[in-house]
């Protein structure tokens, strides 16, 4: 089979992080941001004073929002967030992971033409 399953924290070709692709699912599907506040904090990610006022926040996509569109502005803050999600949010990890997945199996058809689709714009 010619379809590469990459499923690296870069995707290919664009270079955009995991973090960042996946922003709005990680704002909506994170539930327990507690944890990973924990953590962040003590990988001297974030700050305290950002992890209070995040804390503060009601809602778990607010405090994710937050978190995602202010103290995670580094690629070395995105990756130390991803590991931390891996082993906090496993489940919501694999799923999107296996989204990339299917979307790079639909867009690369491997030369053949499946149901009138074969990979390019029509002419």
């Amino acid at each position: 089979m010619c379809v590469k399953y990459d499923l690296h924290i870069w995707s290919m070709g664009k270079h955009e992080h995991f973090v960042d692709k996946h922003q709005p699912e990680l704002i909506k599907r994170v539930s327990n941001v507690e944890p990973i506040l924990d953590e962040l904090l003590r990988q001297n990610v974030i700050q305290q004073e950002s992890y209070d006022k995040i804390k503060t926040l009601p809602t778990a996509e607010e405090k994710m929002r937050e978190l995602i569109s202010g103290p995670l502005n580094s690629v070395s803050g995105k990756y130390i967030f991803y590991q931390i999600l891996i082993k906090n949010e496993p489940f919501l990890v694999e799923d999107l992971k296996r989204m990339d997945v299917e979307v790079k199996i639909r867009s690369k058809v491997c030369g053949v033409d499946q149901g009138g689709f074969n990979g390019h714009e029509p002419d």
